[in-house]
């Protein structure tokens, strides 16, 4: 899939200057090259520069009332502005600009089902979905996140040396929820992240439901609901990991599975 010519981005322009010199610097006007260039770069930047900075994050002081806090109390926090800096640097670089786009700017299965699915017209025609013509601009930057979550995420396995913050957190969590919503159908959320949706919003139902129409429920159960595992299953921060993945690949493929078949 091309580029329109119409593109200022920097390296289509550099495919356009340099293809008359080596054939092969056209693949830098292809979406499908741009994404594996953003997923790899992103990885890169992100795993050279987080050990550099660590010393310049600040230290993580625990949280109240959260299960094994005190694993986290010193560690350096706020990685989240590393590789959303990444992040946006890379898709400053990848991504054709568009207006929806550089608002952004301000994970895998979502990177495939919009470049391979709503991105493309005659799929999504058969799966019946909104076509959107912007689907592979979407996939860039959700593929160049991949790779910054996948540096992250090596520097975070157990026992981790940096966290997250709410810099990563709520940036993450915007940049999923904007990019469901460009897909044309905002049910993809369960799709892709039904255990998130649990783990998080049940805790805002939970409380909802208390404040508003006092209604009690769930009066035993805490959230994060990742917390509740820990304390009273004693599950283990690995535990918790490995079976929350598979209860998502599990709920991932049958959704889709159906979705496919009753489409």
């Amino acid at each position: 899939m091309a580029l329109r010519s119409g593109s200022i981005l920097v390296l289509y322009w550099l495919g356009l200057q340099l293809t008359e010199l080596y054939g092969p610097f056209r693949l830098l006007r292809s979406h499908a090259i741009l994404i594996i260039i953003g997923l790899y770069l992103g990885f890169a930047a992100t795993f050279a520069l987080l050990p550099r900075v660590r010393q310049l994050l600040p230290s993580d002081q625990g949280r109240a009332h959260a299960a094994q806090a005190d694993g986290a109390v010193g560690k350096p926090t706020g990685a989240g502005v590393v590789f959303i800096s990444v992040f946006v640097a890379v898709a400053l670089l990848l991504v054709p600009p568009g207006r929806a786009q550089l608002a952004m700017l301000g994970l895998i299965s979502l990177g495939v089902i919009m470049y391979f699915v709503v991105g493309h017209a005659a799929v999504s025609d058969y799966l019946l979905l909104p076509h959107n013509s912007a689907g592979a601009k979407w996939a860039i930057m959700t593929f160049t996140m991949v790779g910054c979550l996948a540096a992250y995420l090596w520097y975070n396995a157990y026992p981790s040396r940096v966290l997250m913050g709410d810099a990563g957190s709520r940036a993450l969590g915007f940049f999923v929820g904007v990019s469901v919503m460009n897909s044309g159908n905002p049910f993809l959320i369960f799709i892709i992240a039904s255990v998130l949706l649990v783990n998080g919003g049940a805790g805002l139902v939970k409380v909802a439901l208390l404040r508003f129409l006092k209604i009690r429920v769930l009066h035993n159960t805490r959230f994060p609901l990742h917390d509740h595992l820990r304390e009273s299953r004693s599950w283990s921060n690995a535990q918790v990991l490995v079976k929350f993945a598979i209860i998502q690949l599990l709920i991932t493929f049958g959704l889709f599975g159906a979705f496919l078949k009753i489409r």
